[in-house]
């Protein structure tokens, strides 16, 4: 990965190994070639010439393919530029005042900021009383409002991601840490897959700078920022 003109490549080296193979086998074939096309002719003259010419063939069959290998990291490198400044980060549209809210992500940490329950649609609610939590299995949750996650594939090297709270009835949602999940160019997944490798996708869009200090939008961010507990006494 690097960063021209503020734009940021998403590159893995693929690329370059590629063309570091390619390279003498694409010279040695032009080479042959020439020689084959030629291996009945005598004057000298004319093979000199045409072995140049081979070799000019070479650097445009290099040249070629290296716009061609790069071809999907310019363009996904340009939309993943725009996406992430259009619609990266946090963004808060309504707040509400609740008791509870379901999720699938932790239990005490909601606890602590005041809510007097959380549930879980696998069926389970914790209700804070005090200093104990009790647990209390249910048959159906109840809460008004979720904590979810939402992706969308965009395209083959690109997906969306959606960290949300929202109404469970009207699906309405009240804020989001939107975020791009970034793959490899097709030549870099293709080496990937050969070698074995394990990587990593890029992202975007899923942290904050502020006064010279990045951190990283977490789903208490955006609860913090749309729920507020009825019985907080804060």
């Amino acid at each position: 990965m690097f960063e021209i003109f503020g734009t940021t490549y998403y590159y893995n080296g693929g690329p370059l190994i590629v063309l570091l193979v390619v390279s003498p086998v694409a010279a040695l074939l032009f080479w042959l070639l020439a020689r084959f096309v030629n291996r009945s002719m005598s004057n000298s003259a004319v093979l000199v010439k045409l072995f140049g010419r081979s070799w000019r063939a070479t650097v445009v069959f290099l040249a070629a393919l290296t716009v061609i290998m790069h071809l999907d990291i310019i363009w996904v490198a340009h939309q993943v530029k725009h996406l992430c400044k259009e619609q990266g980060g946090l963004h808060i549209y309504k707040t509400a005042q609740v008791d509870g809210f379901c999720t699938r992500v932790g239990d005490e940490e909601w606890l602590q900021m005041g809510f007097s329950y959380v549930e879980h649609d696998r069926g389970y609610v914790k209700y804070r009383t005090d200093s104990q939590n009790k647990l209390k299995k249910v048959d159906q949750v109840e809460c008004q409002y979720e904590l979810t996650s939402k992706d969308e594939i965009l395209s083959y090297h690109l997906k969306r991601s959606s960290f949300q709270v929202r109404d469970r009835i009207t699906k309405d949602v009240l804020g989001e840490r939107v975020s791009f999940v970034i793959y490899p160019s097709f030549v870099d997944r293709f080496l990937l897959g050969v070698t074995g490798f394990h990587f990593s996708p890029w992202r975007c869009g899923d942290t904050n700078t502020d006064k010279g200090q990045t951190t990283r939008i977490s789903a208490i961010d955006i609860v913090k920022n749309t729920l507020f507990p009825t019985n907080n006494k804060e």
